[in-house]
């Protein structure tokens, strides 16, 4: 969609092929063969495809001619070398604590000895996944900064979480946050909202891995299956021996890499901008790609008002009722240690949205700059920070860049995997079988980890098999679908006493189809999804409540 191809016939450039980048408006010479004119042209597999047509191409058809225009990079042994250091260290976090989990107690909650520090890393680390490390550079590259007030709105949420839900939330003191849907409603709520949270956890660790492997696959020529089921693998691995605190302390050590290798990223663009950072303002302040608060009435566009609402609802949905950032909670000792970690998570947030969108606006300049570093057969806008990488990054920096791409799939992912195995040893497994053991339930979850992340490597494979223009896009669509009325039974069980569990279930029920009517009859925004349907979805259970009666 970003490029436009031609030949010229006259004189010194006939057969001369430029092309177009409408993002950085700027051309690039691909071609200089004895072409015929081109009339269309296309991208295709990382080429560009020409067609020429009869009266142009002087033969009796139109004819296609092919263009190689891939990158002609080459991983090398020193990149491999790095990855692989960072998965076997992966591994050793897991073989290291594994020695430790010896009941769910420890398994499923560290035995509430995790320093606040470290869970509230965990939880930033979680919420900085791939989607973060790629797709936010790339949309500040590709268009501007009005994505930054969604993440701000991680700051707005952490006064309501810590007043009207940590309460709840710690007073229960068990594995799963769904026990308290049994405790406030029936035991039915408890299991559908366990059985979404699932559905949307296998989801979310297919995209989680399908993204960064994609991004991998278009620049370095990594296999995007060998990517998918290297990263799933390790990960099912390290988590499933180690229990939360491997993966808590694994999302410590991710966070830091993550975060070091943006500020070493964005100095290295700036580094490389002619006039450094003072010319990428001028650029940038001249181009309006610094701009932030748009407030115009589009449902359309994430707009101001769009960016607080949406993220403000969805970041509601993230901290109160998924059960992988929930976890953390229970990890250390007390409620004040939880808060300071929600604190820490919060205040993380604000440096590293500059830095990563600032990373964004980095690499438009660079490129505006630099035209012929540029791939004319890239399509997929989200591999753009992997093609720097790659391109522009001395081998051994560029390994660790693409190590902490590996680590912002895996946090998150290790993350799932253990939320997803903890609610069905104790939502499912240990309701099914009453009479289980503590060692039988260990035993369970750590082969129900194996399972759920071996279902998520498989439908990232399937994903692989498919054009998806953007993946941040399809996440907040299944937020919105799969977890808005999660977040609305929490909300209604906790700010209303008089909706039963009948209003309950109706208000779910009725947020999945108002979600399902918008999108196929608006142009709503997916960051306005997980506000629709939270805000539906108590609305219809409070409406329904006085059809059934006072917590019926």
């Amino acid at each position: 969609a970003h490029i436009l191809c031609f030949g010229s016939d006259a004189g010194e450039d006939s057969g001369h092929v430029w092309a177009y980048h409408a993002i950085t408006d700027t051309w690039i010479s691909i071609g200089d063969d004895e072409l015929p004119v081109a009339v269309a042209a296309f991208v295709l597999g990382g080429k560009v495809i020409l067609l020429s047509d009869r009266e142009h191409s002087g033969t009796s058809g139109s004819i296609l001619t092919s263009l190689d225009v891939q990158d002609e990079v080459s991983f090398g042994w020193i990149n491999y070398a790095v990855v692989s250091l960072y998965l076997l260290g992966m591994l050793a976090v897991g073989f290291y604590f594994s020695r430790k989990n010896n009941n769910t107690e420890e398994f499923f909650k560290g035995g509430g000895r995790i320093p606040w520090w470290a869970a509230g890393i965990s939880i930033f680390a979680t919420a900085l996944s791939a989607i973060t490390f790629l797709s936010i550079p790339a949309k500040a590259y590709a268009a501007d900064w009005k994505m930054f007030m969604y993440n701000m709105t991680i700051l707005m949420i952490v006064p309501v979480v810590v007043r009207c839900y940590l309460p709840f939330i710690k007073k229960l003191n068990v594995a799963s946050v769904y026990q308290y849907l049994e405790n406030r409603f029936s035991s039915s709520v408890r299991y559908l909202a366990s059985a979404f949270f699932c559905i949307f956890m296998f989801a979310r660790v297919a995209i989680v891995l399908f993204l960064p492997s994609l991004a991998l696959n278009a620049v370095t020529g990594l296999d995007i299956y060998l990517c998918i089921v290297l990263m799933g693998v390790v990960t099912i691995v390290y988590c499933t021996m180690g229990g939360i605190e491997a993966v808590v302390w694994g999302d410590v050590i991710q966070g830091f890499l993550l975060v070091g290798g943006a500020i070493l990223s964005f100095a290295w663009i700036v580094r490389g901008i002619d006039g450094g950072f003072g010319q990428m303002m001028t650029v940038a302040l001249s181009e309006e790609k610094f701009h932030v608060f748009d407030f115009s009435l589009d449902i359309t566009q994430p707009v101001f008002w769009v960016a607080i609402v949406g993220g403000f609802a969805n970041q509601i949905l993230t901290y109160t009722s998924d059960q992988s950032v929930v976890q953390k909670y229970l990890t250390v000792k007390d409620s004040s240690s939880t808060e300071k970690g929600l604190w820490l998570n919060g205040i993380l947030a604000v440096p590293v949205t500059f830095i990563f969108l600032g990373i964004g606006t980095g690499l438009y300049v660079f490129f505006k700059q630099h035209p012929y570093m540029l791939n004319a057969g890239m399509t997929n806008t989200d591999s753009i920070f992997p093609h720097y990488m790659m391109c522009q990054l001395p081998a051994g920096v560029a390994g660790l860049l693409i190590a902490a791409v590996f680590a912002a799939a895996m946090s998150p992912l290790a993350s799932n995997i253990n939320s997803s195995t903890t609610v069905m040893s104790e939502d499912f497994y240990a309701k099914l079988f009453p009479g289980c053991t503590d060692g039988q339930k260990l035993r369970f979850a750590r082969v129900a980890g194996v399972i759920v992340g071996g279902l998520g490597v498989a439908m990232a494979i399937v994903l692989a098999t498919f054009d998806i223009a953007s993946l941040w896009d399809q996440f907040n669509f299944f937020l919105g679908l799969l977890t808005s009325g999660l977040g609305g039974l929490f909300m209604m069980g906790i700010f209303t006493d008089r909706i039963g569990t009948r209003a309950a279930l109706t208000g779910f029920a009725g947020s999945i189809v108002v979600l399902l009517a918008c999108s196929a009859r608006t142009a709503m925004t997916s960051t306005l999804y997980g506000f629709t349907g939270l805000l539906s979805c108590f609305v219809i259970g409070y409406l329904a409540s006085f059809i059934y009666g006072y917590r019926r």
